[in-house]
């Protein structure tokens, strides 16, 4: 008798869908789930991707037929790489919802406008200020070296 429960319980494992799958930061993904019959509510726990712990997702079609969907937003600091947040079901039943980020094709690295930058007295400040001074003698340089009006020059 034990030995039919095994199947009956894999059987009742739920489907679990994510598009588009890759994904990118910034992308919206759907995340689609199927519990299984008389499921009341499935919820996604996003921690493992940067979003909120608990995100309810939404009845498909029929509220009995144990389909829930929800669509996020990836946030744009998400890592590339395989992420598995888990989706639990209110029968009980939970599984991993498998994510493949991508790197936004034709960008470098997500790395923001230097607002936030620390960094200060680098080598790099040195040589800026260094610009910046050969432009205000240059600018100074063509002030006083312009011909006069009215000179014979």
């Amino acid at each position: 008798m034990l030995a039919n429960a095994a199947p009956a319980m894999a059987s009742q494992t739920p489907r679990i869908t994510v598009s588009p799958n890759p994904s990118a930061p910034g992308t919206a993904t759907t995340f689609d789930v199927l519990c299984g019959a008389n499921t009341t509510s499935a919820t996604l726990l996003g921690a493992a991707i940067g979003l909120s712990a608990q995100i309810p997702m939404h009845h498909v079609m029929v509220p009995t037929s144990g389909e829930f969907r929800v669509t996020v937003t990836l946030p744009v600091t998400i890592m590339p790489g395989t992420h598995r947040p888990s989706i639990d079901c209110s029968n009980g039943f939970s599984g991993f919802a498998v994510v493949r980020v991508s790197p936004i094709p034709g960008h470098g690295a997500v790395t923001g406008d230097g607002t936030t930058s620390t960094q200060t007295g680098t080598p790099l400040t040195e040589i800026g200020l260094g610009a910046i001074a050969v432009g205000v003698l240059a600018g100074a340089a063509a002030l006083f070296l312009r011909p006069r009006a009215g000179s014979a020059r």
